[in-house]
């Protein structure tokens, strides 16, 4: 199976694998986290992806996820080293976006959780909807026009196959550097005009909702946890948002499965606690 992957911000990219990890089952998911972990430790470079509904791996009190696609819960290739970034001379069309939940699913599903929040079994949920649109030409190029600059720290573009995914992400997950894991979630945004709204009793109660999850899955693996930049606000050119930097030490640092089966999915993606949040 071919794959590519390109971090702009990074400045790293990846293609023809020696070998791809793919997980398609839950019970694969750990399996291949393993792998790659030994991958990393005999010298490869490893880059790819997990899917949202992974999650289910390590927090088996949630029920399995539904995908909303035919990707992998897992998909990392095996590299001998970077290459060159790629680029396109090709052109690309998008159509409008259509909701993929209709109005009234809308309207259940937001009552549903103000109930939850009002009964106490929850403090707060990420309810996302998705969209699709029709798009035409090189996912390459509208990659290269959303984010080809690096203004997403974290945007990447992965090819797999006959499938590209594409994201523009300025929120970190998790950093490992040495024996120290880093993760940076963002709660609360702004448009870049009106950074005061940030400041409010509302986003701060929210975000530190989510520092206090990550503080806690964090420390499932570590006793020395340091919180830094409290309430900070990173600007973008389209909008503002508040971020918190929290940080374990290590003596030896821990296993990806380990790191993963504590932290994933980010409190920041959930809501609080997660375990309710993932189950509305």
């Amino acid at each position: 199976m071919d794959m590519k992957f390109w971090a702009p911000a990074a400045r790293r990219a990846y293609a023809t694998p020696i070998d791809v990890i793919v997980a398609h089952r839950i019970e694969d998911v750990v399996p291949a986290l393993a792998r790659a972990q030994a991958e990393l430790a005999a010298g490869s470079h490893i880059a790819g992806f997990i899917s949202y509904e992974a999650g289910v791996a390590f927090i088996p009190e949630v029920a399995p996820i539904a995908s909303s696609g035919s990707l992998p819960l897992v998909a990392f290739g095996i590299f001998g080293g970077p290459a060159s970034p790629p680029s396109s001379e090709q052109g690309f069309a998008c159509g409008p976006l259509v909701p993929g939940t209709s109005r009234s699913r809308y309207a259940r599903d937001v009552a549903a959780i103000l109930a939850a929040i009002r009964e106490g079994d929850v403090y707060q949920v990420n309810y996302a909807v998705p969209f699709d649109f029709r798009f035409e030409g090189d996912p390459l190029a509208f990659f290269t026009a959303i984010d080809g600059g690096g203004r997403f720290p974290h945007a990447a573009f992965v090819e797999l196959g006959g499938t590209a995914l594409v994201c523009a992400s300025p929120e970190l997950f998790l950093a490992c550097d040495g024996n120290s894991v880093t993760i940076k979630p963002m709660k609360g945004t702004s448009s870049p005009t009106a950074i005061a709204d940030l400041d409010s009793e509302k986003n701060r109660a929210e975000h530190l909702m989510i520092v206090d999850l990550v503080r806690n899955d964090l420390h499932r693996v570590s006793e020395r946890i340091g919180v830094e930049g409290l309430f900070s606000v990173e600007r973008y050119a389209d909008f503002a948002t508040m971020t918190t930097s929290i940080t374990a030490e290590f003596d030896e640092p821990p296993t990806l499965a380990a790191l993963f089966g504590a932290a994933f999915p980010c409190g920041s993606v959930t809501g609080a606690p997660k375990i309710a949040a993932m189950r509305h």
